[in-house]
């Protein structure tokens, strides 16, 4: 198999990853709210070859996942962590450099370099958007 979606099944735990098979180019974790760093870490290091990658609403996922990540798959361009507020800009960038080439992440933990005017938002619910080739949302509103 080179394909494996667990999308929306909330309830698997890290242990739950144990024996993927090590052929997976595409996993999606999409929504698997319980998952930590350490099922992330275990699951990249059982499938070094991934190609994409999603931890959208992987809430428990931080840095050290992407950290990881980078460290084992060189191969990894596509990377969605929507919904991991953990994760930092920096460690997003280092990935981006490292040739992940398509990463979606609100980027609320580091200052946005080019911030969108307020006139250009329509609600208080923001969309991410593309900048340098990494998706991110707009910086929070400062009071």
């Amino acid at each position: 198999a080179q394909q494996l979606s667990f999308h929306g099944a909330k309830g698997v735990k890290d242990q739950d990853l144990d024996g993927l098979p090590p052929t997976l180019l595409w996993l999606d974790l999409s929504g698997c709210y319980y998952l930590t760093d350490q099922g992330v870490q275990a699951a990249v290091q059982q499938c070094p070859g991934l190609v994409s990658l999603s931890l959208s609403g992987c809430s428990n996922v931080s840095d050290e996942s992407l950290k990881t990540i980078g460290e084992i798959c060189t191969n990894l361009k596509e990377l969605n962590i929507m919904g991991c507020s953990k994760c930092t800009g920096l460690r997003i960038e280092r990935l981006s450099q490292l040739g992940v080439s398509s990463i979606l992440h609100e980027t609320f933990h580091s200052p946005d370099p080019d911030p969108m005017p307020p006139s250009t938002m329509s609600s208080p619910l923001r969309s991410p958007r593309l900048l340098g080739g990494v998706l991110a949302g707009p910086s929070p509103p400062s009071n």
